[in-house]
């Protein structure tokens, strides 16, 4: 009787074992799923679009019948996590406006860091008449001339007999460099007038459809191309012409050589003799932004209330501000002037009060001596935060001096 108990116990614990093996895997019972996993949200920085810091502005205009015009725009990025945008172009009365745009985030920190960038911006100068044009990106300007419009005489009916003959033959002669010797040195965005003399060494008269042509290398003038001679001259076979083109040396450091050649309009470069790689002739110059004799031993810059404009830290206020360097002899400095207010521009520099607005002021000081030389400006709205303005001086891409508005006379 106590085994057949103890039996029943046993089987009794199998069956119930093989019940919850069943119940367990059953449709019905519940399944174990791993845990839900609920997806990260990436944060998507909010982006500040402010305008960008130009440097230079240069055209370029293609040669052809209608020419293609374009201005290629250079400056610096400042901060690390800084991108170009998108620009925009307003055309009214000969004057191109672009506003160029850097995207930055607004809701974070960004180190403090310059990147060059170069940014080329198509402008639609179709229909527009022949004459000199303004084109200003974020308040740095050059000035372009269109080419002449070329047009074909309508020929009256003659009964004359033109008798069939052999054409002529362009070619020239390099003679001499007659101003900027190769290797000149010059200080940055520097105006200059390069002069060659070449002599006409083929069988066609050069006239008024002669260019003077950009070919390659630096583009340091405003347009790719100029007539050699004024309306009603001409240069005959044997005959040598003096040749100039104006020019502006590049903001950056470096050695430099632009390439030109001589061509009639619509045709191709002539060869030149004695010249460069058979067909052209060059500018080479070298720019030295920075120390000749002198060096600098001071220099600061100041923010003030202009007097009239209402009280300082308010939204209508504006101030004169006075950057002034030092140097301990001949020397050429390069300076730029910006603004701050935390993580974005505080406000924009004009150099007369009816003058352009910039974000930033740039040049370049050349002391003929030991001397002290002050940049003065004028600072304007809208400032994002009329109490928080700081002006800053970068002197030869070095030292920093910065002066913080003070709002204690409120």
């Amino acid at each position: 009787m106590k085994f057949i108990t103890r039996q029943s116990l046993s089987i009794r614990s199998w069956i119930s074992l093989l019940i919850l093996v069943l119940v367990a895997c059953s449709p019905g019972a519940p399944a174990t799923h791993p845990p839900t996993v609920t997806p990260s949200t990436t944060r998507v920085p909010t982006l500040a679009n402010r305008e960008a810091q130009v440097q230079s502005v240069d055209v370029q205009i293609s040669q052809s019948r209608l020419p293609q015009v374009s201005a290629v725009v250079r400056g610096n990025l400042t901060e690390s996590c800084a991108s170009l945008g998108e620009s925009q172009v307003q055309y009214v009365s000969y004057s191109f406006q672009i506003t160029v745009y850097v995207n930055s985030p607004a809701d974070i920190g960004c180190v403090q860091a310059t990147t060059p960038f170069e940014t080329t911006i198509p402008l639609n100068t179709k229909d527009l008449p022949p004459g000199n044009y303004t084109v200003t990106a974020n308040g740095v300007s050059t000035v372009f001339a269109l080419p002449l419009e070329i047009s074909t005489p309508t020929l009256e009916p003659t009964s004359v007999h033109v008798p069939t003959s052999s054409a002529c033959v362009d070619s020239a002669a390099f003679v001499a460099d007659v101003t900027i010797p190769d290797n000149t040195i010059l200080s940055s965005n520097n105006a200059f007038i390069k002069t060659w003399r070449l002599r006409n060494n083929g069988s066609c008269t050069w006239d008024s459809n002669y260019l003077v042509a950009y070919i390659s290398g630096a583009t340091m003038s405003q347009q790719p191309g100029y007539w050699i001679v004024k309306q009603g001259q001409t240069v005959a076979p044997g005959q040598t012409v003096d040749i100039s083109v104006g020019m502006t040396s590049p903001v950056d450091n470096g050695n430099y050589v632009s390439y030109w050649g001589l061509k009639k309009v619509d045709g191709p470069f002539m060869p030149i003799a004695g010249g460069a790689n058979g067909d052209s002739f060059y500018v080479k110059i070298k720019v030295n932004n920075h120390r000749v004799d002198g060096d600098v031993t001071a220099a600061s810059i100041a923010i003030q209330p202009e007097q009239g404009s209402g009280p300082a830290c308010t939204a209508n206020s504006t101030y004169l501000v006075h950057a002034s360097i030092t140097t301990d002899g001949a020397a050429s400095i390069a300076y730029e002037i910006d603004s701050s207010a935390g993580q974005t521009t505080a406000g924009f520099f004009q150099s007369s009060p009816t003058g352009l607005v910039s974000p930033s002021a740039t040049g370049t000081l050349v002391f003929d001596q030991a001397d002290t030389k002050t940049i003065d400006l004028r600072f304007v709205g809208p400032y994002p935060y009329p109490d928080n303005i700081t002006v800053l001086l970068w002197v030869n891409h070095g030292d920093w001096y910065q002066a913080k508005l003070s709002c204690d006379s409120n």
